[in-house]
């Protein structure tokens, strides 16, 4: 083999090594300077030399890919996953628990609870290692996110209430009380979709062979005849969804068993609406003033209050009833003593 090809192939195969290290969370600071050595050396080494490097890094790579139980090809997988991260410099690829095992059967090699994770979790992953943290494996829950969000506007919502009482306060602090209302709200609502979305798709994932059409329909939100989206509401996915994931004839939650849900699906959910679909419009026999208007302009602290904790100790009873097909929920915190969120809320 001539040089110039020997010298490509070797850096070839330090990409190699490098990307299904990185990707699987195991690129020390000895391989880093390892590989840096062999590519700084590379333009100047004799063949000999190149020769030696190309079988050791072979050797490497079928290591590797014996380790992490790699299903793909490695020099195809490398140049994709070196690729994708170019492609939007500064932003590091998400990509879900569900895809990533298509690639490899051992993912970490273990060093971190992988099968504990849902299917729909998404993992950081940098071609360049240069955000890796040691022993840190980094990753995100969508729904965890939106949990989130509701705490941090909760809190803020306490916060911004002792100042909004104050006559001296300037209008945009005042307004941020209002405004912090309605966003816990609304975050409250999307993270309860969010939740029920996830296990619904993680159970679809395990088992997609034993669902029936009409199943993978609700669970999906996916007419497959007409091939488009077929939205369900948020009443009909806490009752379907569960009974369908446990194998029950009836939903083991519903208003009559659940107060939480029944705020969520009643009063909560009018607030909710009347803060998405805002109307003035006012029922025509009575010309009262619109529920919406009302329920928009005279929203408490205590109504929101009510919502946020219903919200959180309905996933919680739900997950548990999950069992195994509900997902690690170490993050889903009450409210302290002080009201507050607790700090540990935030990941």
């Amino acid at each position: 083999m001539a040089v110039p090809q020997l010298r490509a192939e070797v850096l070839e195969l330090c990409d190699t090594v490098q990307a299904i290290v990185t990707f699987n969370y195991h690129y020390s600071a000895e391989d880093r300077n390892l590989l840096e050595a062999i590519r700084a050396d590379v333009p100047t080494a004799p063949a000999r030399q190149l020769r030696q490097y190309r079988d050791d890094l072979r050797g490497t790579v079928k290591n590797m890919v014996r380790k992490f139980g790699c299903k793909a090809n490695p020099t195809k997988f490398a140049r994709e996953f070196k690729e994708t991260s170019r492609r939007e410099p500064g932003r590091t690829l998400l990509l879900p628990k569900f895809e990533i095992d298509k690639i490899f059967t051992n993912y970490t090699d273990k060093w971190m609870p992988w099968d504990s994770f849902p299917p729909h979790v998404l993992v950081y992953l940098d071609f360049t290692g240069e955000s890796y943290r040691p022993k840190q494996f980094d990753w995100k829950l969508p729904e965890a996110s939106l949990y989130e969000d509701m705490c941090v506007a909760y809190n803020q919502a306490l916060d911004a209430h002792k100042i909004a009482s104050m006559l001296t306060v300037p209008v945009p602090e005042a307004k941020l009380a209002e405004f912090c209302l309605r966003t816990a709200v609304l975050s409250a609502f999307y993270f309860v979709e969010g939740y029920l979305n996830g296990v619904a798709f993680d159970y679809y994932v395990r088992n997609a062979k034993n669902i029936s059409d009409e199943e993978a329909e609700l669970l999906l939100e996916w007419n497959r005849k007409l091939g488009k989206e077929k939205w369900i509401s948020l009443k009909e996915k806490l009752h379907k969804y569960p009974r369908i994931i446990l194998g029950l004839q009836h939903p083991p939650l519903t208003e009559t068993n659940s107060a939480e849900m029944k705020l969520l699906i009643t009063t909560a959910k009018d607030v909710r609406d009347a803060i998405v679909h805002q109307s003035p419009k006012f029922d025509p026999t009575s010309e009262d003033v619109s529920s919406k208007v009302r329920q928009f302009v005279h929203l408490r602290l205590g109504d929101v209050t009510q919502t946020v904790d219903a919200a959180v100790v309905l996933i919680k009873r739900l997950n548990g009833l999950l069992g195994k097909n509900g997902i690690m929920v170490d993050w889903l915190l009450e409210r302290d003593g002080n009201g507050r969120f607790p700090e540990q809320a935030f990941l």
